[in-house]
């Protein structure tokens, strides 16, 4: 990750992030909603967040979980600050502010997740990361990875943005911001759902699959040994 991917979030920080990712991600809610009920179903004792944003989906696991325990990495201090703010009347929530590739924790975990932040990271950095995300899971444990995706079909994939492009174009009040992030976008490292499972398999996770998908977004799990 770049100082200009955390100038970038750092931006967002605020009610103004879940406004704009709810715009882009056109079915963000429907998607955090998948993740949050299949982090419920596994009951997990011990969870890391890897790109908390501002918490909110912390928030919304605390609050099914109360009992557990989550470990909340982020990137930009603007980002820990706001998710320190909004989880404040919780417990067993710790905040760290730190890129996740330097990351060293002192606990293995039951389930690991990532919510629209590995896209962020070159091909190699994630392998990486991916790397590490099993050595930090418990024997069974359960890595979630929900992401932008790209296609195969290229002709499919632009017509998917194209949609998603007026959509967004729709609801604008501030079309060069809006410029500004499609232009970020087109830099990002996206990965297509099967080269995503491929990935998870290449790196000793067992059973990928997927667990949910919208046009140009998805939700893969897999388990460690």
């Amino acid at each position: 990750m770049t100082d200009k991917h955390k100038k970038f979030y750092g931006s967002l920080a605020g009610d103004t992030y879940l406004r704009e990712i709810r715009r882009f991600g056109l079915r963000y809610d429907e998607m955090v909603d998948t993740l949050v009920d299949v982090v419920q179903v596994h009951s997990p004792s011990s969870i890391l967040d890897i790109g908390c944003g501002i918490g909110n989906i912390d928030g919304l696991i605390l609050d099914k979980l109360p009992e557990a325990k989550i470990t909340a990495i982020e990137l930009s201090p603007e980002m820990a600050d706001v998710s320190r703010e909004r989880l404040v009347g919780y417990r067993g929530i710790d905040v760290i502010c730190d890129d996740v590739l330097y990351y060293n924790p002192t606990q293995k975990y039951d389930t690991i997740f990532s919510n629209l932040a590995i896209h962020n990271f070159p091909h190699d950095d994630k392998e990486k990361l991916l790397s590490k995300i099993k050595g930090w899971l418990k024997p069974n444990g359960i890595f979630l990875w929900g992401d932008f995706m790209d296609w195969h079909d290229k002709k499919v994939g632009q017509h998917f943005m194209d949609y998603r492009r007026s959509k967004v174009m729709e609801s604008s009040v501030d079309k060069e911001f809006d410029e500004d992030v499609f232009a970020k976008e087109e830099k990002d490292h996206r990965l297509t759902v099967s080269e995503t499972i491929d990935m998870l398999r290449d790196t000793g996770f067992h059973n990928p699959d997927v667990m949910w998908t919208y046009k140009f977004l998805a939700i893969c799990s897999a388990r460690n040994d």
